[in-house]
């Protein structure tokens, strides 16, 4: 955990300065959900593992949702810090396909191809290996309603992009906020 997190850590069942985390869905089971996140950070373990020994070149998705100036962050089970929503791309699955496919399968989100937009590709070293990720940008008129699973992702929230900073976001989060025009 980052130290500027610590300082956001429950208080009284909130997070401080923020909306509070979405209640389960009707009918979840929480020691199953709790079993799903042991299996993500377990899977997470062995990836870094694997990572390390092999330094290989990882290609996916982030999606930057925007409303009001204000940016979807979200904090996975297994990962430290925020980041965007996103993940890897399939065996032939381009990087538009990928992305609808990660906000349907991350925030229950329906998103047609035509409105997201590409803001754009980098190429981070992190976690001892070289992502490419193809970023796309949406920006909703009205803020959208998201549903988390509890298991992958733990919390999503619509935050500005100078408190962002402060959360300790994930390495291809930080690259989009210092290379776009909209981090202040």
């Amino acid at each position: 955990m980052h130290p500027t997190d610590r300082r956001r850590i429950r208080t009284g069942g909130r997070y401080r300065g923020a909306d509070p985390l979405p209640a389960p869905s009707p009918g979840a089971a929480p020691t199953l959900d709790a079993f799903y996140r042991g299996f993500y950070r377990a899977a997470y373990i062995g990836m870094r593992l694997f990572w390390f020994g092999f330094r290989p070149l990882t290609r996916g998705v982030n999606v930057a949702l925007w409303h009001a100036g204000e940016l979807l962050v979200i904090r996975n089970s297994y990962r430290p810090g925020y980041s965007l929503p996103g993940g890897y791309l399939r065996w032939r699955e381009s990087a538009l396909e990928a992305a609808v496919r990660e906000m349907r399968e991350e925030l229950q989100l329906t998103i047609a191809g035509p409105e997201l937009h590409a803001w754009g590709q980098m190429e981070i070293r992190h976690e001892f290996r070289r992502d490419r990720v193809t970023v796309f940008e949406v920006d909703y008129a009205a803020r959208p309603v998201v549903q988390i699973d509890h298991r992958e992702v733990v919390a999503a929230r619509f935050l500005r992009p100078a408190a962002v900073v402060d959360l300790a976001p994930a390495a291809p989060l930080a690259a989009y906020l210092a290379a776009t025009h909209r981090k202040h």
